[in-house]
């Protein structure tokens, strides 16, 4: 605690783990300006209040409560990846996401159920179905499976794309 109230540097969390990082203020600011600008775009000062605005017009719309909240972001330090040292990298954190979440999770269940029921697909909704699934297959040893670790995902996601898939 001495060391953290005394320091003119920024301790920052780990993404993954309990460390915590200090770094001095201007690399700090540097790393988070690279992290940021690579997948966001710099706005005007007005479009978190815009944003903000239209989703709760589209959460009265659907007869959820959602009480806005103006967008900040967090970031915490990927210290977890081997080039840590060499090129550290950080996990943005939007904590009014869960908010928009409520949002749209009600919309993408509604286009899902919607899908699953018309297409047939297996499409799993929750852990406990996933273990049901799993538990099922018979011969588990004859069976190949993928894991995907899908990097910056969301961000490459633009309108049309979403109304293409969609139609």
């Amino acid at each position: 605690m001495k060391k953290v109230s005394s320091s003119n540097n920024v301790f920052i969390f780990a993404n993954k783990t309990r460390d915590i990082h200090e770094s001095s203020p201007e690399n700090y600011h540097k790393l988070i300006l690279e992290n940021t600008t690579k997948l966001c775009k710099i706005g005007d000062e007005e479009l978190p209040s815009d944003i903000n605005s239209e989703v709760t017009n589209i959460a009265d719309n659907l007869n959820i409560g959602y009480y806005g909240k103006e967008t900040s972001v967090h970031n915490s330090i990927k210290d977890h990846k081997g080039n840590f040292n060499s090129n550290p990298k950080c996990r943005l954190i939007n904590p009014s996401k869960s908010e928009l979440g409520k949002v749209s999770k009600i919309i993408l269940d509604n286009i899902n159920e919607s899908l699953r029921s018309k297409l047939n697909v297996n499409q799993w909704i929750n852990s406990a179905s996933v273990i049901n699934w799993f538990s099922s297959i018979n011969n588990k040893s004859d069976h190949t499976f993928l894991l995907f670790d899908i990097v910056e995902f969301y961000p490459s996601i633009n309108e049309k794309l979403l109304d293409d898939v969609i139609k």
